[in-house]
């Protein structure tokens, strides 16, 4: 039977989410009671992504489609108990190292942990790209631990798991080294414009109009018409306009902590890779995007110090803020799901 949204549904999310932000008293373990809450939702969801009846169907039936060494090896002992552990236990993987990251190195945990909430394409999208969720955070976490700790062998283990629930986690390690050159803010402005530039030269039609090669003739026809490669020009619009906001006041945010610097370096990173690719596929674009997407989280608590209105002063407002637009969006999951 299809589930049909109702905005009552959020009901419980509302009250949970105010509960903790608002009434517990212990504000050193509000963030680990939100991320409870959050595992619990999210490990009893049934049919909520539009993936969800693939990875059950695989799990039932396993041995149909391969998987990445670990998110197999899950499928496989899983598909022994019950398919519903593969949604806990990719839950737990996918959450704890966003809580980890938040806790051990944002100057914000809530606010960090909302903003991977609040943003779609990490855990609205996750519900349904399970295995990419997971490598987003890892890769986050690897880095940290890296940048923030200098421990290079611990940083090998989120690394080996995001690899082995999603092969493009090969692509970050490769691309994300790239954050420790340090550039000035003109120059990395620079490279940001010439990718916007680029990003609408339409590169695929180019290939097609002007190499008269038959296998690329073939690949540009493919690539053009692909019903997605029509799709997710708003969220396009909203990364580089987030990136645009980053160039005015980094100045302000280096001031706060010299540690941002890389953190922009890398938000700007993944929005160049996102403008040079979406020409050619929107959602790889993306996806490539989000391993440098992410680190928005944190970045943004350090606008609560560098933005006017004294809203460091506000902070409950903030969070208030950001729980009734959870509510509010929620739903773009929820109301796409398919009939099981």
């Amino acid at each position: 039977m299809k589930y049909y949204f109702n905005i009552l549904d959020l009901f419980p999310y509302f009250i949970l989410f105010t509960l903790i932000c608002f009434i517990i008293n212990n504000k050193k373990r509000n963030l680990f009671y939100l991320v409870i809450v959050v595992i619990v939702f999210l490990s009893i969801r049934y049919g909520v992504g539009y993936d969800y009846y693939e990875y059950k169907e695989c799990i039932q039936y396993p041995g149909v489609k391969q998987f990445e060494p670990i998110a197999q090896a899950l499928i496989n002992f899983t598909s022994s108990i019950h398919y519903q552990w593969f949604f806990v236990i990719t839950t737990v993987i996918t959450i704890v190292p966003v809580y980890i990251v938040s806790k051990r190195y944002s100057i914000m945990p809530i606010l960090s942990f909302m903003i991977y909430m609040l943003v779609p394409m990490f855990f609205l999208d996750g519900m349904s790209t399970i295995r990419n969720s997971i490598a987003y955070p890892m890769i986050l976490l690897a880095f940290m631990i890296l940048l923030r700790e200098r421990k290079k062998y611990l940083s090998v283990i989120p690394v080996i798991i995001s690899l082995g629930f999603h092969n493009s986690a090969i692509i970050a390690l490769a691309i994300l080294p790239l954050a420790f050159i340090t550039f000035k803010r003109r120059t990395a402005f620079f490279f940001w414009v010439v990718s916007f530039i680029i990003s609408q030269a339409h590169i695929v039609t180019l290939l097609e109009n002007y190499l008269d090669l038959p296998y690329i003739s073939r690949a540009a026809w493919y690539l053009l018409n692909t019903p997605d490669n029509h799709s997710g020009r708003t969220l396009w619009i909203v990364v580089n306009i987030i990136n645009l906001v980053n160039f005015y006041y980094w100045n302000k945010l280096k001031a706060q902590n010299i540690e941002v610097g890389k953190f922009l370096m890398v938000y700007n990173l993944g929005c160049i890779l996102y403008n040079l690719t979406i020409s050619i596929e929107p959602t790889f674009a993306l996806r490539l995007s989000n391993y440098c997407s992410i680190f928005l989280m944190l970045i943004a608590p350090y606008y609560v110090y560098v933005l006017p209105w004294g809203i460091a002063r506000n902070k409950r407002y903030i969070y208030l803020f950001f729980i009734i637009y959870f509510c509010s969006i929620f739903f773009v999951v929820i109301h796409g799901t398919p009939a099981g």
